[in-house]
């Protein structure tokens, strides 16, 4: 080495916890052979074993190409801008010095580094997730940096006198190889808008100590980050991986400055820039020697090189003076017409393994596309030959401020503190559904901003949930054969529900349970039930008066019967299905929760349960015009949607955000105030004109109607513009269900009194609610032996009309002849 001391770079930056520490539990973050000295010999680039090319890797590359294009066509769609397939996030453009040292010793004096020079370099500062994500959340970051005035054989011919190299600020990298790579990738793209489930998709693989890392990174300002090659590359006779770490005391001491949660979203481009513009920002650029291929792999990048037995090496220095990070040609320039491929570059370094050259392809193919979708030719991709060619030097970003806009943060006032507030099942659990449903529901509560801690028995919930599948009850014991009936007005009261109304309607609120229901059902020959909870579903809290608190609790609550009822439905699929809770009166969060439920896998809601009532707002209110539109336009004019209403106590909003029930004492709302309730709510919505402006909206409504054709006749003369529009609606777009004593005499209301056709009536028990409160045998008596129908109109309104009124949305359902 003549005589030259050859300084290691500094691995205090290093802060992957325990990546280390010497354990090998998947064979994936460290080789084994610890306690063996490394050889102190350096291994030749084209020696056997440092490159294996397995079978079918050719066509893989390709398969990736084409996944990462297609992501970049994906945030196309979102952006309206082609951006790279990787490292798509641009945070600061940078022009400065590149270094290499003098007194090298020969293996270090390879390539560009045989000789000490000084060249012009341009550098880029990025983050790496597939989608543009906030500064504020932890994200793998990395640099990309263009050499200028490099002299030798190029690996592509069309390559000036340029050297690329690529840095992430982590030494491994899950993309270890091409087949590993399309197999997270796959996962991903069938994950695309739900990032959550992909990260727990990863936590389950058999190396997700690597494939997980990503997420564990110190949110660290980017000058105070260390980099790393996580690749290997030829170093002229020998193979090398690279790493550049901060080198000036200012960045030294921002090591342990982390990025808080509340920080704006652009946190790392603003905090850069600052950095850029007073002081001089230095880097040391290392490099680390292959010496023992069974502890240092080349073609499986997911294995890190120890440090502490591979030191890397100081080889060059980086120095960017006082400078702005954020010029808006530079960057625009850097983002649609430059690219940073390790393969632009010398001969004497060229990548090597699995990763990089899977990276040859899809880097050029990413090029392709994003100059092709954003306007350019291929041949409008610029390689530039000197600095002297980058746009917009001297040239200041403009500095706008903003009126009314504040800096944008992530970190929300109610958002949960934790996204796991019960923990993690125990990892000797081998139940998968079970321990994947439990932190499931826990993550997507937290990420729509639900506090489920605000409800003290919600853990207990989520564990009766999670317990449905393993209490399975054996359906086939209650012999369904031959039975067709569909109960529309059904409710399901899982215990700990209950228990937060003991006394519902001014009765005592019956017990539930699986096996009841199913008994029941099989009893009287009811095939399938759409279940609604009943009031007071989410509105359990009247006499909570912190308006903000309360609200938290019903959207916590509308989240746990929410998956209660789906998780029930999804293990009885022939049997149940459901109608979403909604946390009304908040219609924008009953909008999100209703997006979160429609996108259950498996047994998404047929339809949605209304109350007559929120809050006292009825629901011809414009405060729920959002969700009716909503609704309407998810159902499009060609489709419907299933709105169901159901009755609940008469409530009034005091001025000071008190409520209060006005039901007249000391009556029961079951036996009287639940039907003029039911009225009350069809003459919202009939006043409003909700019902006309709708028209894929279909009105599910209690106990026939209750009170309403009393009234309906009297109600429509104050409304004679919509009054027939109105009437026809009430006789195609309403379906009146039979719960209660309704048949045979009260339904004569709505036969005669409305004209209402037999084909919108619906069956209904209201099980287990009208169990003891009437003689559930004696309505369907009255509906099986009423004489003013026929049969085949009775078996219409016991089955058919369901199938009328859902139109092949419940599969269950579609059998029954």
């Amino acid at each position: 080495m003549s005589g030259t001391k050859i300084e290691t770079c500094p691995m205090g930056y290093h802060r992957i916890e325990n990546i280390h520490n010497g354990k090998v539990a998947n064979g994936t973050i460290k080789a084994g052979g610890q306690d063996k000295k490394a050889p102190g010999t350096f291994i030749k680039w084209d020696s056997p074993g440092v490159e294996n090319i397995s079978v079918g890797e050719e066509q893989k590359i390709k398969d990736v190409s084409a996944q990462f294009n297609r992501f970049q066509m994906m945030n196309f769609n979102e952006h309206m801008h082609c951006l790279r397939g990787t490292h798509l996030k641009t945070q600061g453009c940078v022009m400065g010095k590149f270094i290499v040292h003098d007194n090298l010793p020969p293996y270090l004096a390879q390539g560009m580094f045989a000789k000490p020079g000084t060249y012009d370099v341009i550098m880029r500062y990025s983050s790496l997730t597939p989608k543009i994500l906030p500064d504020n959340l932890a994200a793998p970051r990395g640099i990309g940096m263009k050499i200028f005035g490099i002299e030798g054989d190029k690996l592509w011919g069309e390559d000036k006198k340029t050297q690329d190299w690529t840095f992430n600020n982590y030494p491994v990298l899950e993309l270890r190889d091409p087949q590993t790579t399309y197999d997270i990738a796959d996962a991903l793209e069938r994950n695309w808008n739900d990032l959550p489930k992909f990260a727990d998709e990863q936590s389950k693989r058999v190396d997700a100590d690597v494939a997980t890392l990503g997420a564990q990174l110190p949110k660290q300002h980017m000058v105070a980050m260390p980099e790393y090659s996580q690749s290997a590359y030829r170093h002229g006779e020998y193979v090398a991986k690279y790493g550049v770490f901060p080198a000036s005391e200012f960045q030294k001491e921002l090591e342990n400055e982390e990025v808080q949660a509340d920080d704006p979203i652009n946190v790392l481009s603003q905090a850069l820039r600052k950095h850029h513009l007073n002081n001089t920002i230095s880097y040391t650029f290392c490099a680390q020697m292959l010496q023992d291929l069974a502890e240092q792999p080349v073609d499986d990048i997911g294995i890190e090189w120890d440090p502490k037995k591979y030191p890397f090496e100081q080889i060059a220095t980086l120095e960017f003076p006082p400078q702005d990070s954020w010029l808006p040609e530079f960057r625009t320039w850097w983002d649609d017409r430059i690219t940073v491929n390790s393969w632009h570059g010398l001969k004497e370094h060229q990548p090597l393994g699995s990763t990089n050259r899977m990276r040859r392809v899809v880097y050029a193919e990413s090029r392709k596309l994003r100059l092709r979708v954003n306007g350019y030719k291929d041949g409008d991709y610029v390689e530039p030959a000197s600095v002297g060619e980058v746009p917009g030097k001297g040239l200041e970003a403009p500095q706008i401020g903003l009126k009314y806009q504040g800096a944008a943060t992530t970190a929300e006032p109610d958002k949960p503190k934790s996204m796991y507030p019960f923990g993690h099942p125990s990892t000797n659990d081998t139940r998968y559904r079970e321990k994947e449903l439990w932190l499931k529901i826990q993550q997507d509560a937290y990420l729509d901003g639900i506090d489920l801690t605000t409800l003290p028995f919600a853990k207990d919930a989520v564990a009766s949930i999670v317990a449905l599948a393993g209490d399975k009850v054996d359906v086939a014991k209650f012999g369904f054969e031959g039975v067709k009936r569909v109960d529309l007005h059904t409710h399901p009261i899982p215990e700990w529900f209950r228990a937060l109304e003991l006394n519902a309607a001014g009765r005592a609120t019956p017990s539930w349970s699986v096996e009841g229901h199913l008994k029941f059902m099989a009893e009287h020959q009811i095939a399938h039930s759409v279940l609604c909870i009943s009031t007071p579903q989410a509105n359990a809290f009247m006499a909570e008066t912190d308006e903000a608190l309360r609200k938290k609790k019903i959207l916590a609550l509308a989240r746990l019967l929410n998956c209660f009822a789906a998780e029930l439905c999804n293990i009885y699929p022939e049997q149940f299905s459901w109608l979403a809770v909604m946390p009304l009166p908040h219609v924008q969060e009953s909008i999100v929760e209703l997006k979160r439920m429609y996108g259950i896998t498996g047994q998404e809601p047929v339809g949605v349960g209304l109350l007559t009532n929120h809050e006292g707002l009825y629901p011809g209110d414009a405060a729920f015009d959002p969700l009716w539109k909503y609704l309407q336009e998810r159902a499009g004019d060609e489709g419907r949607e299933v709105v169901f209403v159901h009755p609940t106590e008469p409530i009034i909003k005091l001025d000071d955000g008190r409520l209060i029930n006005s039901r007249p004492s000391p009556l029961r709302s079951g036996l009287g105030e639940f039907y003029f309730e039911t009225a009350r709510a069809i003459s919202s919505l009939t006043a409003s004109s909700a019902i006309l402006n709708h028209p894929s909206l279909h009105w599910r409504v209690s106990h026939g109607a209750g009170a309403f054709p009393d009234i309906s006749e009297r109600f429509l003369l104050g409304f004679p513009d919509i009054s027939a529009a109105a009437r026809e609606a009430y006789k195609t777009r309403f379906w009146y269900d039979s719960a209660g004593p309704v048949w045979p005499k009260q339904v004569k209301g709505l036969t005669e009194g409305m004209d209402v056709p037999v084909s919108q009536m619906v069956f209904g028990t209201d099980y287990p609610y009208g169990i003891g409160f009437w003689d559930v045998d004696a309505n369907i008596r009255g509906l099986a032996e009423v004489e003013w129908i026929g049969e085949g109109e009775k078996e219409m309104v016991f089955w058919g009309n369901a199938r009328a009124l859902w139109r092949g949305k419940i599969k269950a359902i579609e059998g029954s002849k």
